[in-house]
Order: structure tokens, then C-alpha cells, then sequence
């Protein structure tokens, strides 16, 4: 046997034997869930869904800090310009799209908001410019990272975004 299995093997027992005059300590408020928080989930990323927020897609570029995102996600953002994108098919809400975040960033905006509908209006009521959109995102070097919008802002009709 090598030495850091005996290493391994050592630290166990005397982990357990220095734990038996432990005694446990219930309360209500320590209580540990069965379940793992998704963050800890196996395959988790950063474009998944957020652990603390149903029904939120998120995008974050890496190296760009979560605190961004936090305060992108709260609406903590002044000057934000929108697009509404109801009404336009696929090509036209990709070109409105790149002529938006381009003028936006020509104007400085830091912040943008990008309305998509949630397709109730769609063949079948299957939203495709929502995917489509968060899609287009990640492939502007500009977009630092989006958030869904928060209900009173159009919730999973809409997407805020961080432009550099």
C-alpha cells in the first residue's frame, strides 16, 4: 500500500474516532434540504437556469463578474434602451437586432432591453424569437450578459442585456 493511501486511511479513522464524543445539535433553521442546490448539480453552467430564480435564462461571458449580472437581473439599470420585436419574422428581427445593439453602443448605452414576445402569436403558440434572440446574443462580442426581464419588465417575453 502506498503512502498516501495509508495517509488516507489514517486521516479517516481518526476522523471518526475524534467525531464520537460529538454530539448533534438540531435546530429548525439548520435543518439541511434532501436535495442539492442545482448550482451543485452535475452540468450546471453559467447559461443554465439560475438556482435561485424559476423560469430565468441567463448568459454570462466568462471573465465577467456575477455582480453584473445581480444588479442586471434586479433592474438596477439606468438608460436602458428597448427594442420590441413583436410583429417581425426571423430575418427581420435578426437584422433589427444587430442595427440595435450597434446604435446603442454608438449612443453608450450600457444597457439594453430586447422585447421578443412569448409567442402566443406564433404558428402553433411555440415562441421562436425567444430562442432565436438569446441565441444572437451570445454571438455579439458586445454582449457582455442577458438575463430574462423581470415580470413587471415582460418576464420570459423580454431579455435584459449587458453591452460593453
Amino acid at each position: 500500500m502506498d503512502d498516501r493511501h495509508r495517509d488516507k486511511n489514517e486521516d479517516e479513522e481518526l476522523f471518526v474516532r475524534e467525531m464520537e464524543q460529538v454530539k448533534r445539535i438540531r435546530h429548525r433553521l439548520a435543518e439541511r434540504s434532501s436535495e442539492r442546490p442545482i448550482s451543485a448539480q452535475k452540468g450546471n453552467t453559467r447559461q443554465e437556469i439560475s438556482p435561485d430564480l424559476h423560469d430565468m435564462e441567463r448568459f454570462v461571458r466568462p471573465g465577467i463578474q456575477q455582480f453584473a449580472l445581480r444588479r442586471l437581473r434586479r433592474s438596477h439599470i439606468a438608460d436602458t434602451a428597448m427594442l420590441d420585436l413583436h410583429g417581425c419574422n426571423t430575418a427581420e428581427a435578426r437584422k433589427a437586432l444587430a442595427e440595435f445593439i450597434l446604435q446603442s453602443q454608438l449612443e453608450g448605452k450600457k444597457t439594453i432591453r430586447v422585447i421578443h414576445g412569448k409567442g402566443h402569436g406564433s404558428a402553433g403558440s411555440q415562441p421562436v424569437l425567444k430562442a432565436k434572440v438569446r441565441q444572437w446574443l451570445k454571438e455579439f462580442p458586445a454582449v457582455l450578459a442577458y438575463c430574462s426581464a423581470r415580470p413587471e419588465n415582460g418576464g420570459a417575453g423580454a431579455v435584459d442585456v449587458l453591452l460593453k
